[in-house]
């Protein structure tokens, strides 16, 4: 039996003498726990007899939808074509399916040489913000401004060579964005945008933008058609807690159905997550299973400081690197909302020199941010930064050993050679 693909769906059309065609159809196909199910019709030319939504290896489910096809097909076509074929034919395309839906995923050749060019690791979107091809996770505490970053992101993407306040590195050309949205904050993403373009006279722009209903892995087809219309490479999901499609976070399920249905989309993903609850826990996760971590390639926590005046900062923190690439210092913007003309100007800043924040860095963060005003005792700098001695000297030692700091007698500073722009901290 030959089967036709197209992205989630798989068809075959059988000829019937005196009849036309019968196309049997599965949409949606997916994997869950009891095997392969999926939306199963049964048309007779290109008009629905019926469908159902089953397991397909159930024979029970089977019979039931040709006995009601038949019931629509008419005595005269089911003369030709009657219950016991139409079943066998149906058996043999679900039964089929399973091994199908395994071919559409070709197999690669991954090789070694020993030569004199050096191996090229994944490219990013926007470095270090953005790795391409990749599900790469921002999550911070409600109102914590992701909505505004992932904003500035797109248009950043969207107008190289406009790098937005994060001095990122980003392709020359345009790449171009769709934002499925199961938070339905058009309205705030369209202001963000507009405030944005006219505070940096940039644009103008496009973003399509999808309000979303239902767990993503139930939207596959609809976010392959978008994607294809669209020719969008970056996608947004906003956010992780709707898409998921799930009562329960903590739990698995949801974040494999998530980040399987990521991979069967394609692209550069974005996913906008919620923080961990405990108010006890020092180092912030994002909210859920570890499995919405430890799928992402790459991961950020967004933090916001409390509004002064019409200003707020706003602070990204390197929790999870690529495998290739070691964790990068803190990102950090400013943003001053202007009333007229209503607008808002974006300008990079220093995340570790806010205080509140000092609790987000790591030890050796600390250790560079407390230096960076001249040379400091190693007594009053282990007293400034607070870290127990063993904590403290391991990361002295990290530092010295990567060159980035030194040692003059009792008195430690800078290393001359170390740079800002693209500072490693593992």
């Amino acid at each position: 039996m030959k089967y036709e693909a197209q992205g989630r769906t798989l068809k075959t059309t059988i000829s019937v003498n005196g009849t036309g065609d019968v196309t049997f159809l599965a949409e949606n196909v997916r994997y869950e726990r009891t095997g392969v199910h999926a939306k199963v019709a049964i048309l007779h030319n290109a008009t629905y007899l019926d469908y159902d939504v089953f397991n397909v290896d159930r024979s029970e489910d089977r019979r039931r939808l040709v006995l009601s096809a038949q019931r629509q097909f008419g005595k005269a076509n089911a003369m030709r074509y009657g219950t016991e074929i139409m079943k066998a034919d149906l058996d043999r395309f679900c039964l089929g399916l399973e091994v199908e839906w395994q071919r559409r995923i070709p197999m690669t050749t991954l090789y070694g040489l020993v030569d004199d060019t050096d191996p090229a690791p994944p490219p990013f979107l926007a470095w270090p913000l953005i790795l391409a091809g990749q599900p790469n996770l921002l999550f911070g505490e409600r109102s914590s401004a992701k909505s505004l970053t992932a904003t500035i992101l797109v248009v950043s993407l969207l107008l190289p060579p406009w790098q937005g306040p994060f001095r990122l590195k980003i392709r020359e050309e345009s790449i171009r964005s769709l934002w499925l949205d199961w938070e339905w904050g058009q309205a705030d993403i369209q202001y963000h945008i507009q405030r944005l373009c006219r505070g940096h006279r940039v644009g103008p722009i496009e973003i399509a933008h999808q309000p979303m209903i239902g767990p993503l892995s139930r939207n596959v087809a609809l976010a392959q058609r978008l994607r294809q219309e669209t020719k969008a490479e970056f996608m947004i999901c906003d956010s992780v807690t709707m898409a998921s499609g799930v009562t329960d976070l903590n739990k698995p399920e949801g974040a494999i159905a998530l980040y399987d249905s990521i991979r069967e989309i394609g692209g550069t993903w974005l996913l906008l997550a919620h923080t961990s609850k405990d108010p006890l826990q020092q180092t912030k996760t994002a909210f859920g299973s570890q499995v919405y971590e430890s799928q992402a390639r790459n991961v950020w926590e967004c933090v916001k400081t409390e509004p002064t005046g019409d200003t707020i900062e706003v602070g990204l923190f390197h929790r999870k690197s690529p495998p290739f690439t070691g964790r990068v210092k803190p990102l950090g913007y400013r943003v001053e909302f202007i009333a007229q003309p209503a607008s808002l100007l974006a300008t990079a800043m220093d995340p570790r020199s806010v205080p509140e924040w000092d609790s987000k860095l790591t030890d050796r963060e600390r250790i560079l941010q407390a230096l960076r005003h001249g040379s400091v005792s190693r007594k009053d700098l282990a007293g400034e930064i607070g870290l127990k001695p063993d904590a403290f000297r391991q990361a002295l030692k990290r530092l010295r050993d990567q060159g980035r700091v030194q040692e003059r007698g009792e008195r430690i500073e800078l290393a001359e050679t170390r740079h800002d722009e693209c500072d490693s901290v593992t």
